[in-house]
């Protein structure tokens, strides 16, 4: 019996034996193989990451001191907002145009530039263009220019000073056009409009603008 015992263990050790030396030989196998097979290149591609630009929004229309409009080759200007302001404008000779865009500033540089008038006071507001104590027909002598009421005997005329009592400062345009129903006028600092009409009527002998915020025009004629 114990012949037989030794008999086993012999035999198991055997076994254990040859298993453990295959396991040696198969591990040494993967080292060689792993160390002698060809290298594998490994490419790396760079992602490119293109930055997200925000579009541009481009803003259209004219810049401040863009000339936007001619009445008889005179430009009007365009002024952006209403209060702006960019310094005063002169002639080459220094006769005050007044500040720039300003709707003054055009009405003076029309009458200075083509129709040769320099006006006796440069200075003032548009509302003060025009004098309140003048009856109608009477030369204002601020402005050297003869001044009408609205509702007056005589019928307003191309190139005549239109005066608005707009608000305190008031406002200035040209009279660019005139029938016997309406009128139009040309304008500074009142954003890209340049142009407007106003109604035109003609009773019991009176010439009225239809626009209670006219307080009359102003003429080198009478």
């Amino acid at each position: 019996m114990d012949a037989i015992k030794r008999y086993v263990n012999t035999k198991e050790k055997k076994v254990l034996a040859l298993w453990t030396g295959g396991l040696l030989l198969w591990t040494l196998l993967l080292l060689l193989f792993t160390f002698f097979r060809e290298p594998q290149i490994i490419t790396i591609t760079k992602v490119e990451t293109v930055p997200q630009v925000a579009e541009a929004t481009l803003v259209s229309g004219p810049l401040i001191g863009d000339a936007i409009d001619y009445l008889n080759e005179v430009p009007i200007y365009f002024n952006g907002g209403v209060r702006n302001t960019s310094g005063r404008n002169e002639s080459t000779d220094g006769y005050n145009y007044g500040l720039k865009w300003q709707c003054v500033e055009f009405v003076k540089r029309y009458y200075y530039d083509y129709l040769n008038h320099r006006m006796p006071n440069t200075w003032g507001h548009a509302r003060e263009f025009f004098n309140l104590m003048l009856t109608d027909g009477d030369l204002n002598p601020d402005r050297g220019l003869y001044q009408f009421r609205n509702g007056s005997q005589y019928q307003p005329r191309v190139d005549d000073i239109l005066v608005f009592g707009i608000g305190k400062y008031g406002h200035v345009a040209i009279i660019s056009k005139v029938t016997n129903n309406y009128i139009e006028f040309a304008q500074q600092n009142v954003g890209e409009t340049t142009r407007d009409q106003l109604e035109l009527t003609h009773d019991n002998g009176r010439w009225r603008i239809r626009d209670a915020r006219v307080l009359g025009w102003l003429s080198k004629y009478k």
